[in-house]
C-alpha cells in the first residue's frame, strides 16, 4: 500500500480477490490540516484514490494509498465538538460506556485522543485517562473527579499494558496496516484479565448504500463494513461483545473483551454484489448531482 509496496491483497482477511470500486485521481493527501493561506491550500500535497473491495470480507480500501505523503502534526484539526448534535452523541456514547463497563477510578487509554475531548467524558467519574495523538502538545488537565494527560506521540502498543479500558475512535481507518495493530494490542490488553477495547470508525456501508461520497478522502485507507470489522476483531483474538450503526448510521462501533477464546465462528453478511458493481454509476450521477446545483 505504501510507496514501494504493491498492494495485493485484503487488509483484514488477506484473500486475493479483489475488484476495482472507484478512482478519483489528484486529491488533496489531508483534508484536515489547516492551511495558512489560499495559495498554501492550492499547493497542498495531493494523492490518488483507488478503491478496491474484497470479493471475501467485502472490506474496501485506497490501493493508491501513501504513507509518505500522510504526516498527523499540531496542524492536523478535525474535531467536531462545534456541533451540538454531535456533542450530545458523544455525551450519550460516553454515559452508556461508563455504565455498561463499570468504568469507576479505572485506567483508561485512547488511541488517537486528538485534544481529549471524548476521554475527559469517560474520566469525569473518577477514572484516570492517557491519551496519545502526535497532532497535540503533552500535558495533564482534570476531568470531573478524574484526570487525564495527553502524550504527544504515536500510541505503541506496550501503552496499553494494564489498562483497564482501551478506546480508538476514528483512527483505525487510517492505518496502513490495521490487523498488526489489532493482533498486538491483543496481546498488549491480555496482561490484564477482563480488559474491554471500544472502537469505533466511518460506517462504509453509509458510503456504498447511501452515497456517503464526502467520507471517501485520501488519508482513509480503509472503508470497514459490519463484516469485515467483526473479521478483523474475531482474526486478531478478541470476543467481540457488540457492534452497532450509530449516528444515523455514518458510524459504526464495536466492542470487544480479550478473552481465553477467540469470538466463535459467525460474521455479519457482508454487503451485496450489486451495491459494490452499482457503485461507480451512482457515485458518478451523484457528483454531477452536485455540479448541477453548483452551476
Amino acid at each position: 500500500m505504501t510507496a514501494g509496496k504493491p498492494y495485493d491483497c485484503c487488509l483484514i482477511c488477506g484473500a486475493k480477490s479483489l475488484e476495482p470500486l472507484i478512482s478519483i485521481p489528484h486529491v488533496p493527501t489531508l483534508c484536515n490540516r489547516l492551511c495558512a493561506s489560499e495559495a498554501e491550500a492550492a499547493n497542498a500535497p495531493r494523492g490518488d484514490v483507488s478503491l478496491v473491495y474484497c470479493l471475501d470480507c467485502g472490506h474496501v480500501a485506497n490501493s493508491a494509498f501513501d504513507q509518505a505523503h500522510v504526516r498527523y502534526d499540531g496542524r492536523f484539526e478535525n474535531t467536531l465538538t462545534f456541533s451540538p448534535r454531535y456533542r450530545q452523541y458523544a455525551d450519550v456514547t460516553a454515559d452508556r460506556l461508563i455504565n455498561r463497563y463499570g468504568l469507576d477510578d479505572k485506567r483508561i487509554v485512547e488511541i488517537g485522543c486528538g485534544s481529549g475531548d471524548f476521554l475527559r467524558l469517560l474520566c469525569c467519574p473518577g477514572n484516570h485517562g492517557q491519551g496519545y495523538d502526535p497532532s497535540q502538545p503533552t500535558g495533564r488537565s482534570a476531568a470531573g473527579h478524574g484526570s487525564i494527560e495527553i502524550i504527544g506521540r504515536n500510541f505503541e502498543v506496550e501503552d496499553a499494558s494494564g489498562a483497564d479500558f482501551v478506546c480508538c475512535r476514528h483512527v483505525l481507518e487510517h492505518l496502513p496496516e490495521p490487523m498488526g495493530l489489532l493482533r498486538q494490542l491483543h496481546k498488549s490488553m491480555a496482561t490484564r484479565v477482563g480488559t474491554v477495547a471500544f472502537f469505533e470508525v466511518p460506517n462504509g456501508l453509509f458510503t456504498l448504500d447511501r452515497l456517503g461520497i464526502w467520507d471517501i478522502i485520501h488519508e482513509h485507507v480503509s472503508y470497514f463494513m459490519p463484516s469485515s470489522l467483526v473479521r478483523a476483531f474475531r482474526d486478531a483474538g478478541f470476543t467481540v461483545c457488540r457492534t452497532e450503526a450509530a449516528f444515523d448510521d455514518q458510524y459504526l462501533w464495536l466492542e470487544a473483551r480479550v478473552a481465553g477464546e477467540p469470538s466463535p465462528s459467525g460474521l455479519p453478511k457482508r454487503p451485496p454484489d450489486a451495491l459494490y458493481s452499482s457503485f461507480g454509476a451512482r457515485f458518478a450521477e451523484k457528483i454531477a448531482e452536485w455540479r448541477r446545483s453548483i452551476d
